[in-house]
């Protein structure tokens, strides 16, 4: 029997996500408004799929969790949109 063994070098992925961090920490520096929403907000972005990815294996699990996962964050995104008149 044989098993292909995907192997992920963590310290590059680690090394990725540094790099990334960095970024979104010196984009505000710039102090305008898009970059300082494309780096806090876009990253965080790519970082939650790449952690997601490697770190948690979902992409190798089944299907049904992906549909859970995409149908919380709809609702949560339902409830910030819901709630967002009240805040500001």
């Amino acid at each position: 029997m044989s098993e292909e063994a995907h192997h992920t070098n963590y310290v590059k992925v680690w090394a990725f996500l540094v790099v990334l961090l960095a970024i979104s920490v010196a984009g505000p520096e710039l102090e305008i408004l898009w970059v300082t929403l494309v780096t806090a907000f876009g990253i965080a972005v790519v970082k939650a799929y790449i952690v997601a990815k490697k770190f948690m294996h979902l992409s190798d699990a089944p299907k049904f969790v992906t549909y859970v996962m995409v149908t919380c964050l709809v609702f949560m995104l339902l409830f910030i949109a819901g709630t967002a008149s009240d805040i500001y």
